[in-house]
């Protein structure tokens, strides 16, 4: 994966494996945005909707069923940049060179968190298992979602040095 910038556009060159991969994140996301937060994966929901912080400081149930409602509204307003990008991504022989105007690379950002906060919550991996050498977790689901995890890391971490 190579990233620059230029023209107000982000061009990021992806091997087929690694247009697959997003292309795969994307697809889940946009099954994900979809369904409302009280339907969701209780592990998901919590992440994404959390409204610990509305509950401390004493807002009411309707303001917090408004937050989440709000939320996930605009969640789902990313499903079309999301269809967009996976309609790009699908299209990889080998390579492909993806580029989008760099106004988009905060939801780029901001979806792929998405989906590394989902998973490492669907796959139990807790905050300290992040640092770990991937050869010493035997768990093979925890294990692949971790590389998946630290791929997505590595990407943003691009995008940011990038956009800085």
């Amino acid at each position: 994966m190579q990233i620059h910038s230029s023209q107000e556009q982000l061009h990021i060159l992806l091997e087929k494996t690694e247009a697959d991969f997003l292309a795969r994140v994307f697809r889940t996301l946009d099954m994900e945005y979809r369904i409302p937060p009280a339907e969701m994966d209780s592990k998901i929901e919590r992440v994404w909707y959390s409204d610990e912080g509305h509950q401390s400081a004493g807002s009411s149930v309707e303001d917090r069923e408004e937050w989440r409602r709000m939320l996930h509204e605009f969640r789902g307003e990313n499903t079309k940049k999301i269809k967009s990008w996976l309609s790009t991504l699908q299209q990889a022989k080998n390579s492909i060179a993806w580029n989008f105007p760099l106004a988009d690379a905060e939801t780029l950002l901001a979806v792929v968190n998405d989906y590394r906060l989902a998973l490492a919550s669907k796959c139990d991996v807790a905050e300290t298992e992040m640092e770990h050498d991937l050869d010493l977790i035997q768990d093979p689901v925890k294990r692949t979602a971790l590389m998946e995890i630290h791929f997505l890391a590595w990407m943003m971490e691009l995008i940011l040095a990038e956009i800085g």
